[in-house]
């Protein structure tokens, strides 16, 4: 049984926590966190982190998965088709949440409800251009770096024929391509030629 003290604890932990934030507050977190997943007042999502359930119940506010995504691996933002659909530059909504970071990892793939989570290495020079969405507490790529990352990491333009490149800004598309390797630069080229109302 979780004792009135334990549920306070946990009421005062965020929506998502690490086991290293716990360690700070809690002496051994291990006997307490596999009690709490017993009773569904803790879920595990990956080794060391963990979703408030009692937290989200009682706020009545669920994190989103690209919150999620950000937060289990740090430094991150989300890209490719999920910030695309965020955006609205892709209207398909895709099954993988797709968090670009510069933090190796085990795992590369991890399952959550009826989506996944996929990470994906970048060069350093090339994690820019994302910005805070409070919507969903998370950092996004905005519109023309999210079909960048997609094409670099894809290596093609995706479901182009479903794309509404009017919400594209094609100054910055362009220019922003220019940081990227000559197969994307190519690619970018040949997609503005075929569309060039995407301005």
């Amino acid at each position: 049984m979780i004792r009135k003290d334990a549920l306070h604890f946990l009421s005062t932990l965020p929506r998502l926590f690490k086991i290293t934030d716990m360690q700070k507050l809690y002496g051994s977190p291990s006997i307490f966190l596999n009690r709490a997943i017993k009773k569904g007042l803790v879920k595990r999502i990956v080794r060391g982190a963990y979703l408030n359930v009692l937290k989200c119940e009682m706020s009545g506010r669920w994190p989103d998965i690209a919150e999620i995504a950000c937060h289990i691996r740090s430094p991150s933002y989300v890209s490719a088709e999920w910030a695309m659909n965020y955006h609205g530059l892709l209207l398909q909504v895709p099954y993988a949440c797709t968090a670009i970071t510069l933090v190796p990892g085990r795992r590369k793939i991890i399952p959550y409800g009826q989506f996944y989570i996929e990470y994906s290495l970048i060069k350093k020079d090339l994690f820019y251009g994302f910005r805070y969405e409070q919507e969903v507490n998370a950092s996004i790529a905005i519109p023309e770096k999210a079909l960048l990352d997609t094409i670099y990491l894809r290596r093609q333009v995706p479901c182009e024929d479903e794309l509404e490149l009017d919400v594209l800004n094609q100054e910055i598309f362009q220019k922003m391509s220019l940081r990227y390797p000559k197969s994307v630069q190519s690619k970018v080229a040949c997609l503005i030629q075929r569309n060039p109302s995407t301005d």
